[in-house]
């Protein structure tokens, strides 16, 4: 009786399988590069945070008492500050200058409001 070869499974995918499967491959690419690009988005800023609280963070400015912020004015909020970075918001949220490596809700406040331009 003749022992049987096994079937060498690299040599079975032939020219056409190897193209189809690196078509494959390349089209899974730009899915994992953005799973990887959210998993940096920094985190977005902790109104406990010491600096937040130093400075009178808050994640939504009609919850601001003016008469215990005098700084704050009516439609004052992180959208509409100069240090808010609009364009690299995600929704309603966006890199502050103020705090480095975290973001803001867009309709939060604090004493660093400054009008934009």
């Amino acid at each position: 009786m003749k022992a049987q070869a096994v079937p060498n499974p690299v040599r079975r995918l032939g020219r056409r399988g190897f193209l189809a499967r690196l078509a494959i491959a390349s089209l899974a690419l730009p899915f994992l590069g953005s799973l990887s690009a959210r998993a940096d988005d920094p985190p977005r800023l902790d109104p406990n945070n010491p600096a937040a609280k130093t400075i009178g963070y808050t994640e939504d400015a009609s919850k601001v008492d003016p008469k215990k912020e005098p700084l704050f004015k009516p439609n004052s909020r992180c959208a509409n500050c100069t240090f808010f970075q609009s364009a690299q918001a995600k929704g309603d949220d966006a890199p502050c200058t103020i705090f480095a490596n975290q973001v803001v809700a867009g309709k939060g406040w604090c004493r660093a409001w400054s009008a934009k331009a």
